[in-house]
Order: structure tokens, then C-alpha cells, then sequence
């Protein structure tokens, strides 16, 4: 799920973005190796070459997994939180705010949230903050959401398929003006 004001697919702008504000999911992973399941902010000001930071354009990773899934690491059952500024080519920086666990993610609902505000960043898992930051230079253009599953070749060790990415909500709450 793509919420891009900008793509053109059918001749008009449909689609959903916001500054500032708390975005949310609530969700229950997939499970396995070869999986990587996301929810993150972006805008189309990451793709330029000649950025400022992330103030014209960043990525807010919510909620990011591995791919290894390897049920021995001391990584499962924990997401990835992760701001990324100037592009993706050789400027990209990025800054990981942690790896934060969450109560049985592959069979339990979990929430997984950011507060935007010009100030900052604030990160959670299931209401409890996870990490603050202003690194980049907090973004000050609209940022859309993108829900994603994405899949590499670890797959086909994937002993779990069929593995379902079961969400109960995308939330978007705005302050009051």
C-alpha cells in the first residue's frame, strides 16, 4: 500500500500525505525467513540527488524485520526503527534507532508508531516510546505511507509458508490547528 499524492496512475492525484502528526499500525508480522515487512514515511524529495539533510526529504522507518529470521538471534521477534536523509545514492545517511521488541509479533497484534513534529521524531511499540531523534534535520514537507512486504531470496528457506502480513489498521492522526 503506496499513499503517493504524486504517482498519476489514472489521471488524477489520489492519494494521502501529511506533515507532522502520530502515524500508527497495528499488526501481526509475517513469519520466515525471506520476509521483510515495513511501514514508513516518505517523500518523493528523497529520491533528489541534491538534498539538505532530511529537511526537503527523508524516510521514517516505523517498523522494519530482518530477512534471516533465524529464531536464535538475539534480534527475533524485534523490529528495526530507522531515519534516512540525502538521497539514496552516495550522500544517503541514515540513522538506526534501535532494534525494539515486541510481545510475540508473528501471532499477536502489535502497534508500531512514530510522532512527527518539527521538533523531532519519536518512536513506539504498542504505546511505549523506543527512541527520539531530530537527526537529519527534522523533514518539513508532507511525507505519504507506504506499507510494504518485501521479499528476498532467503524465501527459499522459508519453513513457515504460507506466512500472512495480518494488519488491522493504518492511522493518521493530525494536530489540532
Amino acid at each position: 500500500m503506496e499513499t503517493n499524492p504524486n504517482k498519476n496512475y489514472n489521471g488524477r492525484h489520489t492519494g494521502f500525505e501529511q506533515l507532522y502528526g502520530y502515524f500508527e499500525v497495528r499488526c501481526i508480522l509475517p513469519k520466515g525467513a525471506g520476509l521483510n515487512p515495513a511501514f514508513w514515511l516518505l517523500t518523493d524529495g528523497m529520491w533528489d540527488d541534491d538534498t539538505d539533510g532530511g529537511v526537503s526529504g527523508c524516510e521514517i522507518d516505523v517498523l522494519e524485520t530482518g530477512t534471516d529470521f533465524d529464531q536464535k538471534s538475539k534480534y527475533f521477534g524485534s523490529i528495526l526503527q530507522t531515519v534516512h536523509v540525502d538521497a539514496y545514492g552516495d550522500a544517503h545517511r541514515q540513522e538506526i534507532q534501535g532494534w525494539f521488541y515486541a510481545d510475540d509479533p508473528y501471532h499477536k497484534f502489535n502497534t508500531y508508531g512514530v510522532e512527527w513534529n518539527k521538533d523531532g521524531y519519536i518512536f513506539y511499540v504498542n504505546g511505549r516510546e523506543t527512541a527520539r531523534t531530530d537527526f537529519g534535520g527534522v523533514c518539513q514537507v508532507p511525507l505519504y505511507l507506504i506499507l510494504s512486504l518485501g521479499v528476498d531470496e532467503k524465501v527459499a528457506d522459508n519453513d513457515d509458508l504460507p506466512s500472512s502480513f495480518v494488519v488491522d489498521y493504518v492511522r493518521a492522526y493530525q494536530y489540532k490547528t
